[in-house]
């Protein structure tokens, strides 16, 4: 499984991949999985789950439980997007 994360800012504006990971192989349950590909001009952390969530295997994901509550604060995944210095995009 390959997951990108992508922007647009409107209908007619071309789309720009910024990171993805592939989580092929993976037990499903690591602590955190580095990006697979990353856009030049930023630094990219792992993803990562919050406290909230308990991480459970699942070949081929990254995978996680919790979160029975609808708007619960504490249950999401993370990473940082940091652009480096005179980057333009």
């Amino acid at each position: 499984m390959v997951v990108l994360l992508g922007l647009a800012t409107n209908a007619h504006a071309a789309s720009l991949s910024i990171q993805s990971w592939n989580f092929v192989g993976n037990a499903g349950d690591e602590a955190s999985v580095n990006a697979t590909m990353v856009t030049n001009g930023l630094q990219m952390t792992a993803i990562t789950r919050s406290s909230g969530l308990t991480a459970i295997a699942a070949a081929d994901t990254f995978n996680a439980y919790g979160g029975h509550q609808i708007f619960d604060t504490n249950v999401y995944f993370q990473f940082t997007a940091v652009p480096q210095s005179l980057s333009v995009f």
